[in-house]
C-alpha cells in the first residue's frame, strides 16, 4: 500500500478496528469485547487507555480495590482466551508456526545462565520484579530482552512466562476486594503487587511492536507445556522446548 491515498489507510485501520471491537462498558467506558490475550491489550481494553508514555501517570490514580478488579478479571480473560488464540492447533496442510517454550521446570537453571551472561531480567528468570518504573527505560527494556534476542532469530513465537501475571497471581487467586484491609499482611500482599504491576507498564509499552507481532507472548504459568526430554533441546513438531545449556536437538 506503498502509494495508497492516506483516506484509504485510513478507512482500512478504522475497518480493522471495528472487526475486533463490540462496545461494552469497562472500567473506563468503550473497551473491546475481543481483544488478544496479552498483558498490553487487557491492560488498554479494561481500563480504555492507550497505553504510551504520556499515559503512565494515569494509572497512579486508580484505587487498590480497582486494581484487585483489574488482577481478577485478567486472570478470568487469560484463562478464558489465551489456550484459543496463542495455542491453536494449524489446519492440515497449512505452515504451522515455529514457537520456542521455556520448559518451566528449568526455571533454576535459565537464572543462572542469563545471571552468567547476561543481565538479570524479569522477562526470562525467577523474579517478575522489573524493578523502579524510574530506572525503566528503552535501554533498559532492550537489555531485558538480551538473552531472548537470538531465540526470536529462530522462532515465529517466543513464549516466556507472564511474570506481568505472576506478580499478582496471588491477589487474582484469593484476595478479597471487600475484606483485604482487614488482615496487615493481605494489605502488604496488595499493595506490593500493584507496585510491582504498576512497574510492568512501562516495559509494555517499550515491548508493544514484539507483542502486537506475537514475536513475544507472554504464557500463563499453568499452560506451559513441559515435554520429557533426553536431550537439552526438544523439538516436538513445530514447537520447541528449551531445556539446559549448551543445547542439542532431539526430532521426534
Amino acid at each position: 500500500m506503498a502509494g495508497a491515498p492516506r483516506a484509504l489507510i485510513l478507512a482500512c485501520l478504522l475497518l480493522r478496528t471495528f472487526a475486533l471491537t463490540d462496545g461494552f462498558s469497562g472500567y473506563g467506558g468503550l473497551v473491546m469485547a475481543t481483544q488478544l490475550a496479552t498483558p498490553l491489550h487487557i491492560v488498554e481494553s479494561y481500563f480504555d487507555v492507550e497505553l504510551d508514555r504520556s499515559a503512565l501517570t494515569r494509572f497512579n490514580q486508580i484505587a487498590d480495590s480497582d486494581w484487585i478488579d483489574f488482577c481478577k478479571h485478567y486472570q478470568a480473560t487469560m484463562v478464558r482466551d489465551f489456550a484459543s488464540q496463542f495455542l491453536e492447533v494449524p489446519e492440515e496442510g497449512a505452515k504451522a508456526p515455529l514457537r520456542l517454550f521455556f520448559d518451566p521446570r528449568l526455571a533454576h537453571t535459565w537464572d543462572r545462565a542469563v545471571r552468567t551472561t547476561y543481565e538479570p531480567t524479569p522477562l526470562l528468570g525467577l523474579s517478575p520484579d522489573p524493578g523502579p518504573a524510574s530506572d525503566i527505560t528503552r535501554d533498559a527494556v532492550s537489555r531485558m530482552l538480551g538473552p531472548l534476542k537470538k531465540h526470536m532469530l529462530v522462532a515465529d513465537s517466543v513464549y516466556v512466562r507472564d511474570s506481568f501475571y505472576y506478580c499478582f497471581d496471588a491477589v487474582a487467586d484469593a484476595v478479597s476486594r471487600t475484606r483485604w484491609r482487614d488482615d496487615p499482611n493481605v494489605v502488604a500482599l496488595v499493595e506490593e503487587s500493584i507496585r510491582k504491576l504498576r512497574a510492568w507498564l512501562p516495559v509494555l509499552v517499550e515491548l508493544r511492536g514484539l507483542i502486537e507481532s506475537r514475536a513475544l507472548v507472554f504464557m500463563p504459568y499453568y499452560l506451559t507445556p513441559s515435554f520429557p526430554y533426553a536431550a537439552s533441546l526438544m523439538i516436538r513438531s513445530t514447537t520447541m522446548t528449551l531445556g539446559a545449556v549448551p543445547m542439542r536437538t532431539t526430532s521426534t
